[in-house]
């Protein structure tokens, strides 16, 4: 009896299974199930019928009956009443076509709804499209740029839930409302080339791989595989990408690939190679980093131009000679990934033909780990003209006071502080926690803040009280918001190109006087064709252009058509010869290049990594032409005049 009752209970699960996914299913089928259904009511209705009233048109009567709850008091008027049979058919057929069938439809409604909320719906995108792959506290200003940048429409895959993207977006980016139409949220996975495919970006105006994780510096998640994996998938997604453009339906001119890089290895990488472009040439990729990204935004205001960005002057505006002996000297207080980037891109610009090194002070108590990853990448401590010394205590200590003091007392020296601890509020104790020597001076304190609210604003109502520790706020500054990141950043790459072109034309004069037909070397091709890493090399020569004019004594003022040129003097112009040869050995020995008699790139070895004045005066005529077209630059590509400050010795 058990058993009989087992097999009839499977049977009943059986039947109930079937019926649950098949009620459960898309609209459009349960829409046929119903259709099926009221057909069989129909037909069952038509057969009784045709039984009790023959020759009645059976079928159609019970089609009415099923269809118009009203039909059977109009039809029945000629009867004596309305048959059993009648009523049943007219309920069911109410219950089905009145009930149920609103109730799909609605459900379906909202079904659909709900797929374009949780980002499953999929469309087709025509072109011009803005692509952003994975999502972190960056998206909502890369969406923005896009906006900005003319792209139509924008399509976000990511893996993070649509809703809570476009909360993020809501909160955070302005005229969302305006621009909520153009904005399409896909959830899903960018390693599924069915997905990528999807997107059509063969014919984007521009793609930005983001990645999925966050972006953070901490030590446990770092110490992971978090990053490294983030960094595999995002290159990982760039080459199917590049596979799709190469098949598509040859638009005109490259796609531009913008792929975050999470760690400083990973993007140091693309410095030491001639990345080729993938997608047979249709797809140009540009790596980024968030930290690198804003290492150089703050020490380059040229570049930053007309944005809501902070800059800071490494040289505090005034100028180093060989007989003032001023120096720059940069305290790092914590030195993850954002204080590595710092230290790197100082490294790389901060150069000033005096005599004297740049000094980098890095404090962190846990330096141990941090020290070894970035000696691993980064060889600031084998460049000439620079001085690393590494304090594995906390910035509240003593000797790392001492130091600071030291430094801040010294009237040579052109001192910033650098907090560039993850944690929002332990930067901020931080940064007042140093001492008052540093804080009453007019010495810069940097303070990385992931948004501008919170500490950051209180520090700017504070400034504006009579309060007798307001001036301890006086001169800290914030940085490293999330929401800002500046890999669309035009003006920087404009005036790299604008290096760029001035150096062909030089290398061409130069063949020309010599009687020797142009042969372009790698570094000597258009700047489309340009590989990447020489392209970081020019941007960072337009980075270091207000450190060199600072440096030199002068300001910046609005050209005028009728002012002359400037010219820098010979003296001038082989001191900033000499400064910009150290930019470029510093730039290659980071990258992990080494001197040798003979080069071989190969090997990274090159015969020119040697001093200045070592140099043969072929060599020296190239940063000398960099030194004299620097009047030129400004007024062509910035609008402005070299002025030499007030009290400045000319060398």
């Amino acid at each position: 009896m058990s058993g009989k009752s087992g097999g009839a209970g499977e049977k009943v699960s059986r039947a109930w299974k079937c019926f649950d996914r098949r009620a459960a299913g898309p609209t459009h089928r349960q829409l046929l199930y119903l259709g099926a259904l009221l057909a069989g009511i129909i037909a069952v209705g038509a057969l009784v019928l045709a039984v009790c009233h023959p020759g009645d048109r059976a079928l159609w009567h019970a089609f009415l009956y099923a269809t118009d709850s009203g039909y059977m008091g109009q039809d029945m008027e000629s009867m004596a009443g309305p048959s059993l049979l009648g009523v049943l058919v007219t309920l069911l057929g109410w219950v089905f076509m009145s009930g149920l069938f609103l109730t799909i439809l609605v459900n379906g409604y909202q079904e659909h709804v709900g797929r374009i909320r949780d980002g499953k719906r999929r469309y087709v995108f025509s072109g011009g499209h803005g692509i952003v792959l994975g999502w972190n506290r960056m998206g909502v200003s890369v969406v923005g740029q896009l906006l900005r940048h003319g792209c139509g429409e924008i399509v976000i895959l990511a893996l993070r839930g649509a809703q809570e993207i476009r909360r993020h977006l809501q909160a955070e980016l302005a005229d969302f409302g305006r621009e909520e139409h153009r904005i399409f949220i896909l959830n899903g996975s960018f390693d599924v080339a069915q997905e990528l495919e999807g997107l059509n970006p063969a014919e984007a105006g521009e793609i930005v791989i983001l990645g999925d994780p966050d972006v953070r510096d901490d030590h446990a998640v770092l110490g992971g595989t978090t990053v490294c994996s983030c960094d595999s998938r995002n290159m990982e997604a760039a080459m199917h990408i590049g596979d799709i453009v190469a098949g598509g339906n040859g638009r005109r001119g490259p796609v531009r690939c913008h792929i975050h890089l999470s760690n400083l290895r990973s993007y140091g990488m693309f410095q030491r190679i001639n990345l080729p472009r993938s997608g047979g040439g249709g797809l140009e990729l540009r790596p980024f980093n968030f930290f690198e990204n804003w290492a150089w935004q703050l020490w380059s205001p040229l570049a930053m131009r007309g944005q809501p960005r902070p800059f800071f002057s490494l040289t505090h505006g005034k100028p180093f000679t060989r007989e003032n002996g001023r120096h720059v000297h940069l305290f790092i207080v914590g030195f993850g990934l954002m204080g590595q980037a710092i230290a790197a891109h100082t490294a790389r610009i901060a150069h000033f033909a005096n005599g004297q090194k740049t000094r980098i002070t890095v404090i962190d108590s846990q330096l141990d780990w941090w020290r070894d990853v970035f000696r691993s990448h980064c060889f600031v401590e084998r460049v000439p003209d620079l001085s690393l010394e590494f304090l594995a205590l906390p910035a509240e200590s003593d000797v790392a006071r001492g130091r600071m003091e030291e430094a801040a007392a010294d009237e040579r020296c052109a001192m910033t502080v650098a907090v560039t601890l993850s944690n929002p509020d332990a930067a901020m104790a931080t940064a007042l926690s140093l001492p008052r020597g540093v804080l009453m001076r007019d010495i810069p304190v940097l303070v990385r803040q992931e948004t501008f609210s919170g500490l950051s604003r209180l520090t700017e109502l504070i400034r504006g009280t009579k309060h007798e520790d307001a001036e301890l706020w006086d001169e800290i500054r914030f940085f490293g918001q999330l929401d800002h990141c500046a890999q669309f950043n035009e003006e920087r790459e404009r005036i790299a190109r604008r290096i760029h072109d001035y150096y062909l034309r030089q290398a061409r004069r130069n063949a020309e006087a010599a009687g020797r037909p142009f042969v372009p070397g790698k570094s000597q091709v258009p700047w489309e064709e340009l590989p990447v890493k020489f392209r970081l090399s020019n941007m960072c020569q337009a980075d270091m252009i207000s450190v060199k004019v600072e440096a030199m004594g002068y300001g910046l003022v609005p050209a005028r058509p009728e002012r002359p040129l400037h010219v820098f003097t010979a003296g001038e112009i082989e001191r900033l010869a000499e400064m910009e040869h150290d930019r470029w050995v510093a730039e290659r020995t980071l990258a992990g290049w080494a001197h040798s008699a003979v080069r071989d790139d190969k090997n990274l070895l090159h015969n020119d990594l040697i001093p200045y004045a070592e140099l043969d005066e072929p060599t020296k005529e190239y940063d000398r032409d960099a030194a004299r077209s620097l009047p030129e630059l400004l007024r062509e590509g910035y609008g402005l005049d070299l002025t030499p400050l007030s009290g400045t010795e000319r060398d």
